[in-house]
């Protein structure tokens, strides 16, 4: 199964737009709003970044908007940092009308209700969205958000999951089946282009490798309403549904899923470590020993030959 990557989305866009599209004057110029301030992922490090990609392509004006920290659940907060809190997020009421896009490097508290909903109207009206990796993690028990985001990090008893076969056919895991959300070790992996006529992807080839990189998996929600752009292969995890299957039929799918994992880790092991230190051992007790090549012998100086001179 190819696995939906939502955050590969983001990347997309970032990729498509501010990389490959040339500058443009101000008066066509994309109005952007970055939102950070909490997350479990370095936000601080990253937005700086994202807004000065965006900004030196041209074709975008970017503001930051930052929430009020996170409060530290193993240190109690003082009166006076429950009050600066309050006030923050009091303040925290973003004009989401002056932005045509709002790019989401965040993962935290709740909004407010009143900022919740002037969002939603502000969706409702044709503002477009952007969740950047760690963001789909985000307002779980946000009905309206989930619609929007359609997949987010969650177990599989939260909604449906998604997945593309090789034809390209949709196919909807339902809720409570199979596994959840997650990734394995960051790696590199090949994607697909799906949609080859979609402005992201329009000229892109069929193929091309991501650089190393987690790969998302097993993400659950509606699952309603998507442009699937691209896909990627995470052949193991995808096999997991398989040893874990149940009810008609399940004992077949259990012996290939548990085959399938099985010797996918081994050839692993032995490719990763085995066989290096097995040609490591050979060369050292077995290996042939190279002599040093004798030296070479001098050339006799002319007019000496013959041990006497003219």
């Amino acid at each position: 199964m190819k696995l939906v990557t939502p955050s590969l989305i983001a990347l997309a866009f970032l990729g498509a737009l501010a990389l490959v599209a040339a500058p443009a004057p101000a008066a066509d110029k994309i109005n952007v709003l970055i939102i950070d301030g909490q997350n479990n992922h370095g936000w601080a490090k990253t937005t700086p970044v994202i807004k000065d990609m965006l900004e030196k392509n041209g074709k975008f004006t970017v503001d930051v908007l930052t929430s009020p920290p996170k409060p530290d659940p193993k240190k109690p907060m003082t009166d006076a940092e429950k009050k600066a809190a309050e006030e923050g997020w009091a303040k925290f009421r973003p004009d989401f009308t002056k932005y045509q896009v709002v790019f989401s490097n965040y993962n935290g508290q709740d909004w407010p209700a009143e900022v919740n909903a002037a969002f939603e109207k502000y969706m409702q009206n044709g503002g477009g969205l952007v969740i950047f990796h760690a963001a789909n993690n985000s307002f779980t028990k946000w009905t309206e958000w989930a619609k929007m985001v359609a997949l987010l990090w969650q177990g599989a008893p939260n909604g449906d999951r998604i997945t593309v076969d090789d034809s390209g056919k949709i196919v909807r895991t339902p809720k409570g089946e199979g596994i959840g959300a997650g990734h394995g070790p960051q790696h590199p992996y090949e994607l697909v282009v799906r949609d080859k006529e979609h402005p992201i992807t329009k000229g892109m080839p069929e193929k091309l490798m991501h650089v190393k990189d987690e790969l998302y998996q097993g993400q659950r929600g509606p699952g309603e309403n998507m442009d699937i752009l691209m896909t990627a292969f995470a052949f193991i995890l995808g096999c997991v549904p398989l040893a874990r299957a149940s009810g008609a039929g399940a004992a077949a799918r259990q012996v290939m899923g548990f085959a399938v994992i099985g010797g996918m880790m081994a050839a692993s092991f032995l490719a990763i470590f085995l066989i290096p230190v097995t040609f490591y051992v050979v060369e050292k007790l077995g290996g042939t020993k190279h002599e040093p090549a004798p030296a070479a012998t001098p050339p006799p100086a002319q007019g000496h030959a013959n041990g006497g001179g003219q």
